[in-house]
């Protein structure tokens, strides 16, 4: 909760970044660009924030994002950039990060935690009962979704992050509060 810190060396000492405003300094994700190591996105309780000079000055990215929980960059086209969010779901980005568009047919819900990008696109959506879980898309622009696991197939679990296996993307892990899942079939 008190911002978003950096190391030059190696991780042996960290100093805290400036930038972002206080009142946005809950950071849930940071993302590098893959293609300029520069360009850095921030995912805060407050919205998206950008920094193009490696975390030392930020710029707000998106007014209207509210809170993103994870962000995702297409490996491929680095223009691509998904956000979960809190209140208005999942938002695509085809300029870099410049505009968002929500894509969120095939959810009742919009409280998204966790994106993963391996192949295909996964995310996760927390506290929503049966109607939450992992949700997957073979539709690579991420715009129809189907729910893979629900809470029962997550053993009442909420998942708060995924990872997919970059040899093998029907190899999940998937973190919850209290342990670590894995699915070895895309996550049903």
């Amino acid at each position: 909760c008190s911002g978003i810190y950096f190391s030059i060396s190696g991780g042996v000492r960290w100093a805290k970044g400036k930038g972002i405003a206080e009142s946005s300094e809950r950071t849930y994700r940071i993302a590098q660009h893959p293609a300029d190591p520069k360009i850095v996105f921030a995912g805060t309780v407050h919205g998206l924030w950008k920094s193009a000079d490696g975390g030392l000055t930020w710029k707000k990215a998106d007014e209207g994002s509210n809170e993103v929980d994870s962000i995702a960059i297409d490996s491929e086209d680095p223009n691509v950039i998904y956000l979960a969010t809190e209140r208005r779901g999942i938002l695509k980005s085809t300029d870099g990060g410049m505009t968002f568009v929500e894509i969120n047919e095939g959810f009742v819900n919009r409280n998204l935690t966790a994106f993963s990008r391996e192949g295909e696109l996964y995310l996760t959506s927390s506290y929503e009962g049966e109607f939450g879980g992992v949700f997957a898309t073979s539709d690579d622009r991420g715009l129809k979704w189907a729910l893979q696991a629900n809470q029962q197939a997550l053993h009442g679990k909420n998942v708060t992050s995924i990872a997919v296996d970059p040899e093998n993307p029907e190899e999940l892990l998937a973190g919850t509060f209290d342990g670590l899942l894995r699915s070895s079939d895309g996550g049903r």
